[in-house]
């Protein structure tokens, strides 16, 4: 589902390098809106996106970090209450820690920065929730390495020796970048 929503914004974006330079970016923009119809009708009447187009009953979920992009860009492709339901269904799945990339029960890992993704989809509280969450796995992580963007929602420990003080952390800024300009 998350690479649906890249898509989708994906096509709105080159519709806007398309005018830019002159050329009818008109046909990219309606598949972008074609592409996150499809995607918002995938949702069971008052739930949140299903992880893949395979769960129909959207017992499943994922961190749908690629929709920060259409706040971003200010597309409004997506109706502002898918937002509202993949914020409602993060906050139920919170943990300690964070929220879990996806239901999927054989990992408890997340990523800082699609956190802070998602965290521009609800209100300040829950805005709040998401940072607090990450500031706590720094703070009370058992592990002393430079800030890990993927790491247990349970005990705050790296998942991979690799995954430390990597750019992805400018994802932490991503809030800044979606608010509203004016």
């Amino acid at each position: 589902m998350n690479l649906t929503l890249k898509a989708a914004v994906a096509l709105y974006a080159f519709s806007g390098i398309c005018k830019a330079i002159g050329r009818d970016g008109k046909f990219y923009e309606e598949k972008a809106r074609e592409i996150a119809r499809f995607a918002e009708e995938s949702c069971s009447d008052g739930e949140h996106m299903p992880a893949s187009f395979d769960d129909k009953t959207a017992s499943g979920y994922s961190l749908k970090y690629n929709l920060a992009f259409d706040l971003y860009f200010q597309s409004k492709l997506f109706k502002r209450e898918t937002f509202i339901k993949e914020a409602d269904c993060y906050r139920k799945n919170m943990h300690a820690y964070g929220v879990k990339l996806c239901s999927d029960i054989r990992t408890n890992s997340t990523k800082s920065d699609w956190l802070a993704f998602v965290s521009c989809f609800g209100d300040g509280d829950y805005k709040t929730e998401i940072y607090e969450s990450i500031a706590r796995a720094m703070r009370e992580t058992k592990t002393r390495v430079p800030f890990s963007d993927w790491y247990d929602v349970d005990d705050a420990s790296p998942c991979e020796c690799m995954f430390r003080a990597r750019s992805v952390q400018g994802g932490i800024f991503m809030p800044l970048l979606c608010e509203k300009k004016e």
